[in-house]
């Protein structure tokens, strides 16, 4: 989704001294980003900073970005709420001489989406501000120039090397109150990028100035499938919140990529009938499938989901497919459904959270699965069930408790071990498996030690295992 500008106002009054208000244009929406420039003539270092407020009864609340150290130029932001159109801002706190205007602007991320803000102060005959290589493709460039002085001074083309010409502006306003003092405001979007701004450039007749550069960081553009029937690779990355909300790669061929540093990298199905590697990277709180959704069905290839913070995979982390997966967390829950299923691959599951696994770790697949716990729980599930692999569960958390419900292995020829540092618990006879894991600065997926057998689903050893070396 591309930044636009939505509507731009100025101060009421042409001679504000203390202060002043704008009236917020009536067409903005919800979500719009709005920014106020104030030139605050007289203010020192030692003044306490004007203030930017309105009468938007339960809105958001202005936010100081920035200011000279002189505090005579000063940045306000707000996000919209569905009430704050028509609303009045009011500046306060001004000296000799005050002006401003606001501009506000659709398709900002969510949050505060402003980057590279910077302001300069800058000597007689210095027009120019330094430019920048913004955090992001297609951000909308915004420049303003205060003049603080006894006299009335025009600013007139404003430039940088890309977007390119910044005129007309957005808005200007001059205050004959007190000293007089003066602002303009620009804006202009990159397409695509990010590319240098280069510097920022005007003129006028030579006097000190006050000048500010930053940049809006866009939406993510992507509400639907990534690619669908082709046969080449693609990638997504995204500092928001969403990289994809549909299926990121269906009945395709080639490789994909998803990177976020937001909530959620794919609302929908990683991959789905199709021979490649898919990869999912995310900071934030989910790394594939919402509440729903595979992290592979259905294809030949190898999948991998990674995640530092609650859940890696909400759905099976393999479905009725060939290849090997992956999945490693260090928050909660590495992964809520069953970790394989009627597949020939192997899997592997780690996780420095409290579960590893609330499912099968293996249902009726020919190889031999794993599970790595750093927390309480490593499966609350069955961990083998009508296969003729070889399972091996290890853990060395506060409590280690082999589910509420389901056994070890179930119904295969295969040979399951469990191993442990903390207090083995049989099954059903502990409540206590959910303590929250001792913090760990690292995950170290560790191998299991003096691995107790399982005979049978019904007959465990119950010998509490050896202590892990560090």
């Amino acid at each position: 989704m591309a930044v636009v500008h939505r509507a731009s106002a100025t101060f009421a009054s042409t001679t504000g001294t203390t202060g002043g208000t704008i009236a917020v244009p009536a067409g903005v929406q919800a979500g719009d980003d709005l920014y106020v420039l104030v030139c605050s003539r007289d203010h020192t270092s030692v003044n306490a900073l004007a203030t930017c407020t309105d009468n938007d009864t339960g809105g958001n609340s202005w936010a100081l970005l920035g200011n000279t150290s002189d505090r005579k130029a000063l940045l306000f932001w707000k996000k919209a709420t569905a009430a704050t159109a028509s609303k009045t801002v009011t500046i306060a706190g001004a000296i000799g001489s005050c002006t401003g205007g606001l501009s506000a602007f659709s398709g900002g991320a969510d949050g505060d989406p402003t980057t590279n803000l910077a302001f300069e102060d800058n000597a007689s005959g210095n027009e120019a501000h330094a430019g920048f290589v913004p955090a992001n493709a297609n951000s909308m460039i915004c420049f303003g120039v205060l003049n603080a002085t006894n006299d009335t001074l025009s600013v007139t083309t404003l430039a940088c090397t890309n977007p390119g010409d910044l005129e007309p502006e957005l808005w200007s306003r001059l205050s004959t109150g007190g000293s007089d003092c003066y602002a303009i405001f620009t804006a202009r979007a990159q397409s695509g990028g990010p590319t240098a701004t280069g510097n920022f450039t005007w003129a006028q007749t030579n006097s000190t100035t006050k000048s500010v550069a930053f940049a809006i960081k866009p939406q993510p553009s992507s509400t639907g499938t990534l690619v669908g029937q082709e046969s080449g690779a693609d990638g997504a990355a995204s500092a928001g919140t969403m990289a994809i909300d549909g299926s990121v790669a269906g009945a395709e061929t080639g490789s994909d990529t998803a990177a976020v540093t937001g909530e959620a990298a794919a609302a929908g199905t990683a991959a789905a009938q199709e021979s490649g590697a898919d990869s999912f990277a995310a900071t934030g709180t989910v790394t594939t499938a919402s509440s729903t959704g595979d992290l592979s069905a259905a294809e030949t290839g190898a999948d991998q989901a990674s995640a530092s913070i609650a859940v890696a995979a909400a759905g099976a982390l393999a479905g009725g497919e060939a290849g090997a997966d992956t999945a490693v967390a260090a928050g909660l829950v590495a992964i809520g459904g069953s970790a394989a299923t009627i597949e020939a691959g192997a899997d592997v599951l780690a996780a420095e959270g409290a579960a590893g696994i609330a499912g099968g770790l293996a249902t009726a697949d020919a190889t031999g699965d794993a599970a790595e716990a750093d927390g309480a729980v490593a499966t609350m599930g069955a961990c083998a069930a009508a296969e003729t692999g070889l399972d091996t569960l290890s853990a060395h958390g506060s409590t280690v408790a082999i589910g509420s419900v389901g056994d070890l292995a179930a119904a295969e020829t295969g040979i399951d071990r469990f191993a442990g540092a903390g207090r083995p618990v049989p099954n059903r006879m502990r409540r206590d498996w959910m303590r929250p894991p001792e913090p760990r600065s690292q995950f170290r997926p560790a191998a299991p030690r003096a691995p107790h057998v399982c005979v049978s689903p019904r007959r465990r050893s119950t010998k509490p295992a050896q202590p892990r070396s560090q």
